[in-house]
């Protein structure tokens, strides 16, 4: 193997001296671009070629295979110190492209064989693959080889740039972004300028960062209600002569729309927790919301900072007003009518006595020392809604028993905990007759807040359970 190295770049410094003049620089520069590339391929190979699904007649090449990979990588990584070896690094090309030519060749003869039979199995496929992947190791050696013999030639050989951005579609209040990266084969990056729309770009190792936020309509339609745009600008080289690269890419604006999610529409619940979601899906990750609500003294608004675009408003007046911004851009308002919570509703459980009780009919005998508990329930949409905000108690409530719409008796029970049990005292049993009403009213609520706050809640209606009592 070594002998035959060595004749080999012996007949390579023989053949071809003294071809080209690029400096060792600039050789450093296509060798180890190109040897990144190649190792990268080489480990797709590598991979495809041990693989289960590969035939033994392509394992017993994989020898040849590495041989011409290492001699690949010899090339790429040692010959870029002496400008006297460049001849010998394009004879060593030259000779490694003829060599995938014919392994590529001895692939494809054997997958065209099977495709012609019908019999085009997994292995083959794995060879196809084994193929294609050659075939850019090979056509990357060729690309380097090109380079190599032009750039002493032609000074636009040694520039190559690339503009990129994240996104060709731009909604109102994003950012459009994009990068104009500069490579040189030696010569100094500080020499290269950068312009945009006649602006001059701060250019940092050969990058430049082109940022703004175009406005949505101007330009020519496209559609979908997208407009097309164009940026144009330069890359200005100083090099031995000014070079000048014309640079530009086209883009597309789309109106930002708004999506608001919450559960209930357009309208929010009084001193509650209103838990909603604002997104503008074209601005994607360039979506950086910030939020304003109408009479801050009063009306809280709190904003998730895990995740962008989710807020809570606890209302005060009768209406508010969301202002949404991306960074300083007025994006769009919302304006809520504010409600007042729903009244909630008792329910009453005595002993032995369900079916009674729903029928808001109770046997006399059947209040007599049966402990009676009263709660409270909230409405069944508001519940839906906001549960955290959707939990009632009764401090105390007020017995009262009715004879034809007049009072006949009457006492306050105080509750001991978020439930009020009792038992009908002996003095108002003593006084009830049949077809008398018993109405139990909650006379002091108390809410529960999403904080867990308990605060006073005067209802909008009455809260009470009212039933008759019969023999």
């Amino acid at each position: 193997m070594k002998y035959f190295l060595f004749l080999w770049l012996l007949c390579a410094g023989n053949c071809y001296a003294q071809q080209t003049s690029v400096t060792p620089t600039q050789q450093h520069f296509l060798y180890t671009n190109a040897s990144n590339e190649v190792n990268s391929l080489w480990k797709e190979i590598s991979f495809v070629a041990h693989s289960s699904f590969m035939p033994k007649d392509v394992s017993d090449q994989w020898p040849v295979l590495e041989r011409i990979h290492k001699h690949t990588s010899f090339i790429c990584t040692e010959f870029y110190t002496s400008t006297e070896q460049d001849s010998v690094v394009l004879f060593a090309i030259d000779s490694l492209i003829k060599e995938y030519s014919l392994l590529s060749k001895d692939l494809a003869a054997g997958i065209n064989q099977s495709v012609n039979a019908a019999e085009f199995s997994d292995e083959k496929t794995g060879e196809l693959l084994l193929l294609v992947l050659l075939q850019n190791e090979k056509n990357m050696l060729t690309n380097a080889g090109k380079r190599l013999k032009t750039a002493n030639k032609d000074p636009l050989q040694l520039i190559s740039y690339t503009v990129n951005s994240s996104t060709q579609y731009v909604a109102e209040s994003g950012w459009y972004i994009a990068t104009i990266e500069v490579q040189s084969f030696g010569i100094d990056l500080s020499k290269v300028k950068v312009f945009v729309e006649d602006k001059e770009l701060p250019v940092v190792n050969g990058i430049a960062e082109l940022k703004f936020k175009p406005t949505y309509k101007g330009g020519k339609y496209w559609k979908d209600g997208m407009y097309e745009k164009k940026w144009s600008g330069k890359i200005i080289v100083q090099a031995e002569k000014e070079l000048i690269f014309p640079i530009g890419q086209t883009y597309y604006t789309t109106r930002a729309e708004v999506m608001l999610m919450t559960p209930s529409v357009n309208a929010l619940y009084k001193d509650c927790a209103n838990e909603m979601a604002i997104y503008v899906p074209a601005l994607a990750a360039a979506y950086t919301p910030r939020f304003e609500i109408s009479n801050p003294e009063k009306n809280r608004l709190l904003i998730s900072k895990e995740h962008p675009g989710m807020i809570t408003i606890i209302p005060d007046d009768k209406k508010v007003e969301i202002k949404i911004y991306n960074d300083s851009l007025f994006i769009a308002s919302f304006i809520f009518v504010v409600r007042f919570i729903p009244t909630p509703h008792m329910e009453l459980t005595i002993a032995g006595a369900g079916r009674y009780v729903a029928a808001h009919q109770i046997l006399k005998k059947q209040l007599l020392k049966q402990r009676i508990t009263a709660s409270l329930k909230s409405d069944e949409s508001f519940y839906t809604f906001l549960p955290k905000d959707a939990r009632f108690y009764a401090r105390t409530v007020t017995v009262t028993i009715l004879r034809d719409g007049k009072v006949i008796g009457q006492e306050e029970v105080k509750a001991k905990d978020e439930q009020i049990n009792f038992l009908l005292s002996a003095s108002l049993y003593e006084k009830l007759l049949t077809n008398d009403s018993v109405k139990i009213t909650a006379t002091n609520l108390v809410r529960k807040t999403f904080e867990n706050k308990q605060i006073d809640f005067t209802p909008v209606n009455e809260v009470s359970f009212e039933f008759i009592v019969i023999e």
